[in-house]
């Protein structure tokens, strides 16, 4: 180690995690509250579509995420919630859910920033599912297709135009969260039926499982990637502001957030920047929670923050 003479950054590097620095921020308000809702992109570049509002069995409505406002958009083809995306903000998609109780999606749409386009269908009709990845190298994993009662391990891969099939889950799961890429990607938690705490890798090939989660959860969100990923709120089956950090080996209790909730849209690029908007409190939430931590030159011994 360095000997610290009051400005050498160098100890500064050696001995401050790149979590210990806290930094708050607020979020603004979704234009329309929803639950069950897909969240994709960047914590300055995030997007919300679909879900449930309360008022009718699904909405179409899709918003756009800046870092500070929350601006309206055009609204996806086929309204639908329990569903899930991936991407970015100018090349991101969603893929399954369902747009009446008792029905699942195979539909899959593409949104370049702008507009809304088909994609190709999923051979697995599904709800509840996660996704990851990216727009032409997408990652769905698990769900529930009723009436069957089990949950899916089966996963499918999208190259931009057509779904094949992936590795297969090691245990079934549905209202998880996915996070990463295509060849690199968990899911974390979810319903077996029962509450799960598991967590599983997938190398493109197969899934591992690895450290599990401290409080186990259905209907998470989660942001990153196999190496720096966050999870947070979901239902432990109550509401939860439970926030957890994997560094690639194992999970680390982080800072709460503000408002309990389930069911929410996420975005983000690693465990120190997310996103958490939307979701279900008991009530249909508006709310954004900004998730951020990043390293400094002073000390700071507070994990990172919800604000």
């Amino acid at each position: 180690s360095v000997p610290y003479n009051g400005t050498n950054l160098e100890y500064t590097k050696n001995f401050i995690s790149p979590y210990t620095t806290c930094v708050w921020s607020g979020g603004a308000a979704l234009n329309v509250a929803r639950a069950y809702h897909a969240g994709f992109g960047t914590q300055n570049a995030a997007v919300a579509s679909g879900g449930y509002c309360g008022v009718s069995p699904a909405v179409n409505s899709t918003e756009e995420f800046d870092g500070t406002s929350w601006t309206a958009a055009p609204g996806s083809i086929t309204p639908r919630y329990n569903t899930a995306g991936a991407g970015s903000q100018n090349a991101g998609i969603i893929a399954g859910g369902r747009n009446v109780p008792s029905n699942k999606l195979t539909c899959t749409e593409e949104y370049n920033g702008s507009t809304w386009a088909t994609g190709g269908a999923l051979a697995v009709a599904r709800y509840g599912l996660g996704v990851a990845g990216t727009q032409n190298a997408t990652l769905a994993l698990g769900g529930y297709a009723p009436p069957s009662s089990t949950r899916l391990t089966c996963s499918e891969e999208y190259n931009g135009s057509s779904w094949s099939p992936g590795g297969v889950l090691i245990t079934g799961r549905s209202y998880s969260t996915s996070f990463g890429l295509q060849n690199a990607a968990l899911s974390v938690g979810g319903l077996i039926p029962g509450v799960s705490s598991a967590v599983e890798e997938y190398n493109g090939t197969s899934n591992t499982t690895i450290d599990s989660i401290t409080t186990g959860r259905f209907a998470l969100g989660g942001a990153g990637t196999t190496n720096s990923g966050v999870i947070f709120a979901g239902d432990t089956p109550t509401a939860t502001a439970s926030t957890e950090a994997y560094d690639g080996t194992s999970w680390s209790v982080q800072s709460q957030m503000k408002t309990a909730r389930s069911y929410v849209g996420n975005a983000g690029a690693s465990a120190a920047e997310a996103a958490a908007f939307g979701g279900y409190t008991p009530s249909y939430s508006p709310d954004t929670e900004l998730f951020t931590a990043a390293c400094s030159t002073t000390l700071c011994s507070s994990l990172p923050v919800w604000s």
